[in-house]
């Protein structure tokens, strides 16, 4: 019917016909601002015009967007531009609104902590890695060069939570090391560098046997003897209990193996330590004798000292 037909002409068309109401700014916009396009005869016209925020509005003042990303009235009203909703038709945790969802302490972050300058897209080279934001508190440390969040969780920074000694090393931390502090072990004296897994690298200071092993090493290799680690929490159990010898190859490291019940005694049963942790050495060629003095074995009338020598008790005796 033409404009003619309408009261006001263009101007009096009630766009709420058009299934879309123009509220607060956009009621005083005039037709040809949002309407550019125009027929192959060069008339203008209102079919199929782009509704998106960011069609009209080409200045986009948080950086260049993706089309889905246009949509501003899921943060601004059409009343006035600034300040912004109190919510927004946002999620950050949605992976079709932002590539880093928000999770623990980040959600409390202020926007502009991120975005500077209400920029959408970060400059950052890599936003979703913690260490684009946050410095480093492991600077010249073994750490520094592993992922944040390889040992801290952004629900709790403070701690480690996550790292898992024995699956990402080859040294299992066991019941007692896992209550040690890591700098305890990773010194910054050692810098970048792992520490040594032999307990003596440590614990060397501490070896109650002197120099009496001093055959494995200077100072001794604990492992030797001792398995890494005790089932120990100092946090619950209180003093540690004895780290008692517990695999020790007797055979493989001295030239008598033990067999029978000799392979069930306790190491100060033959070693008569002065104390627990001296172990006397028994000089090579210990025989049995040694440990089971008979005077006169088998003595009799004939044989008043004993019928048999040392070398013979294992003619008719098994260990």
């Amino acid at each position: 019917m033409g404009w003619k037909a309408l009261t006001g002409g263009q101007n009096g068309f009630d766009h709420e016909r058009a299934g879309w109401p123009l509220t607060g700014a956009h009621a005083t916009v005039p037709c040809a601002s949002c309407h550019t396009q125009k027929t192959p005869g060069g008339r203008p016209t209102f079919v199929a015009t782009d509704r998106l925020c960011g069609a009209c509005h080409k200045t986009q003042p948080h950086g260049s967007q993706r089309r889905e990303m246009l949509a501003c009235e899921r943060c601004h009203t059409t009343a006035t531009w600034a300040p912004a909703k109190r919510v927004l038709a946002f999620d950050h945790d949605d992976r079709k609104d932002a590539a880093m969802p928000l999770l623990g302490q980040h959600k409390n972050v202020a926007c502009a902590k991120c975005h500077a300058g209400a920029q959408f897209k970060s400059s950052l080279a890599e936003p979703t890695a913690c260490e684009s934001c946050h410095p480093t508190p492991h600077a010249g440390q073994l750490w520094e060069q592993r992922p944040c969040e390889g040992c801290h969780s952004p629900y709790a920074f403070k701690g480690i939570q996550l790292f898992d000694h024995g699956e990402r090393t080859k040294f299992d931390l066991g019941a007692s090391h896992r209550h040690v502090a890591c700098a305890s072990c990773h010194t910054k004296a050692l810098a970048a560098k792992a520490p040594s897994t032999a307990c003596e690298s440590c614990h060397a200071n501490r070896s109650p046997h002197k120099d009496r092993f001093k055959a494995f090493g200077t100072p001794p290799a604990c492992g030797q003897c001792h398995a890494p680690s005790i089932e120990f929490n100092p946090t619950v159990n209180g003093p540690p209990p004895a780290w008692k010898p517990n695999r020790f190859n007797h055979a493989k490291n001295t030239k008598w193996p033990l067999w029978g019940k000799h392979a069930t005694l306790a190491c100060s049963a033959c070693h008569l330590p002065s104390r627990p942790p001296a172990f006397q050495r028994l000089t090579p060629g210990a025989d049995c004798m040694s440990c089971h003095e008979h005077a006169k074995v088998h003595a009799d009338a004939t044989h008043p000292n004993g019928q048999f020598t040392n070398a013979q008790c294992m003619s008719c005796h098994r260990p």
